[in-house]
């Protein structure tokens, strides 16, 4: 998603309404990386909640075969 809306975004702003900004570019690019590391951040917490709750329910195997 954000890589579609930097690239795609991008050439669109610049070929078709004339708004050559690179600043616009860079914050973008800048947003994507920190919303990809909260979206790693959230993954990881997600994980260890969820195998967290399967072993204080009894279910610690629930990933053996994995």
């Amino acid at each position: 998603m954000n890589t579609s809306f930097l690239v795609v975004g991008s050439f669109i702003l610049v070929y078709t309404v004339d708004l050559n900004n690179p600043d616009l570019f860079l914050g973008s690019f800048f947003l994507a990386v920190v919303l990809l590391l909260v979206t790693v951040i959230a993954g990881v917490a997600w994980d260890t909640a969820t195998t967290s709750a399967a072993r204080v329910s009894g279910h610690a195997d629930w990933n053996a075969s994995a």
